[in-house]
């Protein structure tokens, strides 16, 4: 999967086979698996990879709104809030400043197209497993 394929909504018919009810019976409920896929339905597509890549990992948060003073201040795609670390779509680097600011290491989801290694090590996975 790529970012391009899921902004193209190439994979449709795809994740309607992964996520359909007919597919095999899934784990006990609110397995990784559950988690994961309710992730990928919820976050932007542009994502999904991202998701696929770090699988097996804490999950993050999507949608994760940075508050500062009781105030929202920056909005991230994902976040693994324990670990500090946040991906941003395109639309939200002008929040960067104030995550890093606050102590997060941030990517932006279309610089990670190429590689995830550098999403991998923030997190503290091995690139291979």
């Amino acid at each position: 999967m790529t970012t391009q394929g899921l902004e193209q909504v190439r994979y449709g018919a795809m994740l309607d086979e992964l996520f359909d009810l007919g597919a095999p019976e899934p784990g006990p409920a609110g397995s990784e698996d559950d988690e994961l896929a309710a992730l990928v339905v919820e976050a932007d597509p542009a994502v999904a990879p991202l998701l696929f890549a770090v699988a097996g990992a804490p999950m993050p948060e999507a949608g994760f709104e940075l508050e500062a003073d009781g105030r929202i201040v920056a909005t991230a795609e994902l976040a693994w809030e324990k670990r500090r670390v946040a991906v941003l779509l395109a639309r939200e680097a002008e929040g960067r400043p104030r995550f890093e600011a606050a102590g997060w290491r941030v990517f932006v989801a279309d610089d990670l197209a190429g590689t995830v290694e550098p999403l991998l090590a923030a997190l503290e996975i091995g690139a291979t497993r």
